[in-house]
């Protein structure tokens, strides 16, 4: 999928596969959660500003002031990953792109794994 970042824009319940989502339950191995609501001011509708995105990054374990040249965000539909991606631009990681099958496409695959847990 990406050979540097794969950011998992959902909601923590859904990453680590407690909650109900599209295809199976959890999320891409290799996938850190940045959940869009830590960087969109808690809606679709705000924007965090550019420190609370780099701190957002940093508590994913993310660095973002060494961001590898692919970067990749999904989530089930498409909306929080677009939210996401349009964050990482506000910090000029404006080449971030979505996986547009997104985990419901990922998963439906069975030949690729999917991981349960927070990290």
């Amino acid at each position: 999928l990406a050979r540097g970042w794969v950011i998992d824009a959902r909601l923590p319940a859904a990453y680590e596969g407690r909650a109900p989502d599209e295809g199976r339950p959890g999320h891409i191995p290799g996938a850190v959660s940045v959940p869009y609501h830590r960087v969109c001011g808690g809606d679709f509708g705000r924007s965090s500003s550019p420190a609370e995105i780099r701190q957002a990054l940093r508590q994913a374990t993310l660095n973002p002031a060494r961001v590898p040249d692919d970067v990749v965000v999904y989530c089930a539909t498409g909306a929080a990953a677009a939210a996401v991606r349009e964050a990482l631009s506000r910090v000029g990681i404006a080449h971030a792109r979505i996986y547009e099958d997104g985990i419901g496409g990922w998963s439906r695959d069975r030949t690729r794994p999917v991981v349960t847990g927070a990290y």
